[in-house]
């Protein structure tokens, strides 16, 4: 499907039209709310009103403070029905990062509501609001202003917006990279772009039903006999669960995908394993959509059993990298099939991802092959394509990519090429049947003496032993070798064998890849949609140091 075939010029259009071909349907449950497709639409076009007539204007950027859940949706619809630019915030941000990023957006409002005003986030907006030519500040809250309300305009919506505008190139929103790896960037993105992934995701599940009717039904057998039949669950409208935080790329497209494909979504405001499982039995759920991380911790519940989740078709495992343990695991305590796909800010959502016709360990040791539409290549440092089976830096090409990051066009020219290439910063293998797996990031690679070390094959070796059951590899500098490699372990049991792990990895890694410090931590590190901070290592690690 190619945008034109999309009856919706922009996200709001494209929501009405999900709305309508879904009548009364049950469109989303977030905690006791329970907000049929009509509602939604509806609130979508009260907010937008209730915007406009606080004297905003079309093209203004409104930034939204609000945790996963109803709110959050809604708002988002709503400042892109009245033609404006949403830029979501992670409400609970430390101030320093939240006045980094609303310095960087200079929104013309700030929406929010009681049930985020932690006591950091009132100073700051306190702040903004006495700076001269500070943003509006507007509070959408149903029952009584709590005492601090007075720095906000408090609303109710009046009106509705029943035609929006617009155009696919219109810019549509501002997503904040999660800045593991450096300072957040703003990454721009248009209707059209973030429409894009939504349509290749679309088209990918067509094609499970192309070709002749004798190949359609030869793959409908394989895929039954080897999942047991649960694929049939997934016929139909489908019931997706998740916990990502609606403010980050990858729980943004879980929402669109899910909502403009006319399913159920159940929200998450806050991932609790045992609260997960109840919501998977409860609301007989049908698609889990999470990260490794959260994953993880679902599986480590003592008592899985108790929880019915006969009515799961499919686990999807994305916004960081997915250990292959954990995707084994899964799929066998689940039962039901582990995609697993990968994608960035920058590329409005999935670039690749494993099929369910892939072997297992297709589905566990890599990220799939690219989504329709979307082409991938694996360059070295003069960005010359290498060959099948080399590391490199991973390339993509998509109509999903960014406009540009917000406030720095120097840095979107710096990973966007004339071609439309964007060099991601991950390292990659691509085998030659386009199976990609990804080796973590370029400024990770660890140079020893000379060598290249790829973090994560340590790693990998690392979580092989019995008495480790996290680890993470980071290069510190040496004067005579370059770069030390120092790895971080999480015990499985309580204890580490230091010795034995040591002989274990000399006994499976080359001499130049053994680690030069081994230190035992209580947890890793990681951001809010679970990946993997290795600057907090890094920072710590050169602490101790001095």
């Amino acid at each position: 499907m190619k945008p034109s075939a999309l009856p919706a010029r922009t996200l709001s259009e494209a929501l009405s039209v999900a709305a309508r071909a879904a009548g009364d349907r049950l469109a989303l449950v977030c905690g006791d709310r329970r907000i049929h497709y009509p509602e939604l639409d509806a609130e979508a076009s009260w907010v937008a009103a209730a915007l406009l007539a606080r004297g905003l204007h079309r093209g203004d950027r409104v930034a939204l403070l609000f945790p996963t859940g109803w709110d959050g949706v809604r708002m988002f619809f709503g400042v892109t029905r009245a033609g404006m630019v949403a830029v979501p915030v992670d409400p609970v941000v430390r101030p320093r990062e939240l006045r980094r990023v609303l310095a960087d957006a200079a929104p013309a409002a700030i929406v929010s509501t009681d049930r985020v005003a932690t006591n950091d986030l009132v100073t700051v907006l306190g702040e903004v609001r006495d700076a001269p030519g500070c943003p509006k500040l507007i509070l959408f809250t149903a029952g009584d202003p709590p005492p601090w309300a007075w720095r906000f305009e408090h609303v109710e919506p009046a009106g509705r917006v029943d035609e929006p505008g617009g155009e696919l190139d219109d810019v549509a929103a501002i997503f904040y990279t999660s800045g593991t790896t450096g300072v957040p960037k703003g990454v721009t993105h248009t209707h059209g772009s973030l429409l894009e992934s939504f349509l290749a995701m679309h088209e990918l599940q067509q094609d499970y039903f192309a070709g002749s009717p004798a190949q359609v039904l030869r793959r409908g057998l394989s895929l039954l006999r080897r999942y047991r039949g649960s694929l049939l669950r997934g016929f139909g409208w489908q019931t997706w669960l998740t916990a990502l935080p609606g403010y980050r790329i990858a729980g943004f497209r879980v929402v669109l995908n899910c909502l403009l494909s006319g399913h159920r979504l159940v929200l998450m405001s806050r991932f609790n394993p045992r609260a997960a499982l109840a919501l998977i039995d409860r609301e007989r759920v049908s698609v889990l959509a999470t990260s490794p991380s959260m994953l993880e911790a679902i599986l480590r519940v003592t008592d899985l059993s108790r929880y019915q989740m006969s009515s799961l078709t499919v686990v999807g495992l994305g916004a960081a990298p997915a250990n292959p343990g954990t995707v084994r695991r899964a799929r066998e305590l689940l039962r039901c099939p582990v995609v697993v796909g990968y994608g960035s800010t920058e590329t409005g959502g999935g670039v690749l991802v494993t099929r369910l016709e892939d072997s297992d360990e297709q589905m566990a040791q890599t990220v799939g092959r690219p989504f329709p539409g979307v082409e991938v290549r694996i360059v070295d440092e003069h960005r010359r394509p290498v060959p099948p089976g080399e590391v490199g830096e991973l390339a993509c090409r998509s109509p999903g990519l960014m406009t540009c990051y917000r406030g720095d066009p120097d840095g979107t020219a710096a990973v966007v090429d004339g071609e439309g290439w964007y060099y991601t910063g991950d390292l990659a293998v691509q085998d030659r049947q386009g199976y990609v797996r990804i080796d973590g990031r370029t400024r990770d690679l660890i140079i020893r003496g000379g060598h290249n070390v790829v973090p994560t094959e340590v790693e990998a070796v690392l979580e092989e032993h019995p008495t480790v059951s996290r680890a993470a590899v980071i290069g510190l500098p040496d004067p005579l070798a370059g770069e030390i490699i120092c790895a971080f372990v999480v015990a499985r049991n309580g204890t580490v064998d230091l010795a034995a792990v040591r002989r274990y990895c000399a006994e499976r890694l080359a001499p130049y890849k053994l680690p030069d410090q081994l230190r035992v931590t209580a947890e890793l590190p990681v951001s809010d949609t679970g990946e993997l901070a290795r600057s907090v290592l890094r920072d710590e690690a050169l602490q101790d140091r001095r």
